[in-house]
């Protein structure tokens, strides 16, 4: 459940609207993401890959590939796992 509402907050697409929303949830979002039993979802996967790419956007590149390594990692689980 707690997956599902960060992938709903965090912005499908950011703009100068929504690019201080997204910088906050950033923080907010990955905490209950840490946690393992969250990365067994789709909607994991989408919301880490959101944060992944809006990181490389605002110049966190360090930090996006920190997010996206991790997402890769978790997808490559589900593929030798049969997830």
């Amino acid at each position: 459940m707690i997956v599902g509402i960060c992938n709903e907050a965090f912005p499908q697409e950011w703009d100068e609207k929504t690019w201080t929303l997204c910088r906050l949830y950033v923080g907010q979002v990955m905490g209950p993401l840490m946690d393992p039993r969250a990365s067994e979802t789709e909607k994991f996967a989408n919301v880490v890959h959101r944060i992944g790419w809006f990181l490389i956007d605002d110049g966190k590149a360090i930090d996006s590939e920190r997010h996206l390594t991790w997402l890769v990692a978790v997808r490559r689980e589900w593929l030798i796992g049969g997830n």
